[in-house]
C-alpha cells in the first residue's frame, strides 16, 4: 500500500498543482482584464483632461482678445468723448456769442425805435416834454433832436 500510496499522493499533488495553476491563470486573466479596463479609463480621463485644458486655453485666448478689443474701444470712446466735449464747448461758446449779439441787437433796435419815433415827433413839431414822455429820452437829447429837425423843417 505504501507503494501505491506514493503515486496517489503524487497524482493528488499533481492535480492540486494543476488546479492551482488553472486558478492562478484565471485570476491572472481577470486581473489583466481589470488592468486593461483601468488603463482604458485612465487614458479616457487623460483625454478628457487634455480636452478641458485645451478648452480652457481657448477660452483664455478669447478673453484676452476681448480684453484687448475692450481696451481699444475704451480708448477710442474716451478720445471721441473728449472731442465731442471740446466741440460742445466750442458750440456753446459760439451760441453764447450769438445770444450776446442778438441781445445787443434787440437792445439797439429798442433804442432805435425810440430814436426813430423821437425823430418823427421832432419833424412833426412836437415839443420837448412830448418827446421825453413818449420816447423815454433824456431832456438834452430831445432838445437836440428838436433843434436839428425843426430847423430843417423851417429852412
Amino acid at each position: 500500500m505504501s507503494l501505491l500510496a506514493v503515486p496517489i499522493i503524487s497524482v493528488v499533488a499533481l492535480i492540486i498543482s494543476i488546479l492551482c495553476l488553472i486558478i492562478f491563470f484565471i485570476l491572472m486573466t481577470r486581473y489583466k482584464t481589470k488592468l486593461a479596463v483601468y488603463e482604458s479609463q485612465s487614458q479616457t480621463q487623460e483625454l478628457l483632461v487634455n480636452n478641458l485644458q485645451l478648452s480652457c486655453d481657448n477660452v483664455n485666448l478669447a478673453l484676452n482678445n476681448l480684453s484687448i478689443e475692450y481696451e481699444k474701444s475704451l480708448t477710442e470712446n474716451t478720445l471721441v468723448s473728449k472731442q465731442l466735449e471740446h466741440r460742445i464747448k466750442t458750440l456753446q461758446s459760439q451760441l453764447n456769442s450769438q445770444e450776446e449779439v442778438i441781445s445787443q441787437l434787440q437792445t439797439d433796435q429798442g433804442d432805435d425805435k425810440f430814436y426813430s419815433r423821437a425823430i418823427k415827433l421832432a419833424k412833426r413839431g412836437a415839443d420837448i416834454s412830448e418827446i421825453v414822455a413818449e420816447c423815454e429820452l433824456p431832456h438834452a437829447e430831445a432838445e437836440m433832436l428838436i433843434s436839428v429837425y425843426q430847423k430843417k423843417r423851417q429852412g
